[in-house]
């Protein structure tokens, strides 16, 4: 946008496919629709590597920095990450949601933990974020820990890797 009475001293840029568009891409499909869908890759090995995020509600002063309107609709969770909480897990170890379940029972006390693992995409700087696959609650009783709920994700859970048995 320019001012009252300013002229440009060169063109502006355009697209170099303006008025090409219907002839250029006629015959291609658009691409934003269509989903491709990749078989689960078989892997070979021995250990993975987890890290494990703590689950806890927002505090009051926190609840407090989001706008009024705004603040039913927000979800009020915070993704704790536990420092130097990551491990080098044997496959046959968490292979199952029993399994699964123990080790984290074991190694915590109550609270809602996630267990997150690396994907293969790589950002700019060279590091594969952690997804969440798997958010487990541990109840506490005098005999020892326990697991009251394991939800798994559907789109991005354990079952997408190869040792996974349902």
């Amino acid at each position: 946008m320019r001012k009252l009475g300013s002229v440009d001293k060169r063109p502006r840029k355009r697209r170099s496919d303006i008025g090409k568009r219907r002839s250029r891409y006629a015959k291609e499909p658009c691409k934003h629709k269509t989903q491709k869908y990749y078989r689960k890759r078989k892997g070979n090995k021995s250990e993975i590597k987890i890290f494990i995020k703590r689950i806890d509600s927002m505090s009051q002063t926190g609840r407090r920095m989001f706008p009024i309107k705004s603040r039913n609709k927000i979800n009020h969770e915070v993704w704790i990450p536990l420092k130097g909480q990551s491990y080098y897990v044997k496959v046959d170890e968490i292979n199952t949601r029993e399994k699964l379940g123990d080790f984290i029972a074991r190694k915590y006390p109550k609270g809602t933990y996630a267990v997150c693992t690396f994907i293969n995409k790589k950002t700019k700087d060279k590091k594969g974020t952690n997804k969440a696959r798997v958010i487990i609650v541990v109840g506490e009783t005098p005999d020892g820990n326990y697991v009251k709920s394991f939800r798994n994700y559907k789109t991005r859970g354990m079952h997408t890797y190869w040792f996974w048995k349902s």
